[in-house]
């Protein structure tokens, strides 16, 4: 399991589409919106520091890789 903001947007949109098949209830849609926001708050923290201090902070969540992006997609780097 990858855990990056593409893993975390695919696990909630599964949650969304559990609760419309009613194959999860809502308190388990409830616990990995809490535990997601947790996760996208720590990153908002990394990107603080890095703006802050100017170093470059390693994440796995935010994927810096220079990979290739789609047409008219621009990828900002945190320096």
């Amino acid at each position: 399991m990858a855990n990056d903001a593409t893993a975390l947007r695919a696990h909630l949109f599964d949650a969304l589409n559990g609760l419309k098949n009613k194959t999860i209830d809502i308190e388990q849609a409830k616990a990995m919106c809490l535990v997601s926001k947790q996760v996208i708050d720590l990153a908002k923290v990394e990107v603080a520091y890095a703006k802050e201090t100017g170093a470059v902070v390693p994440s796995e969540f935010i994927n810096a890789s220079g990979a290739a992006q789609p047409p008219g997609v621009t990828q900002h780097k945190l320096r």
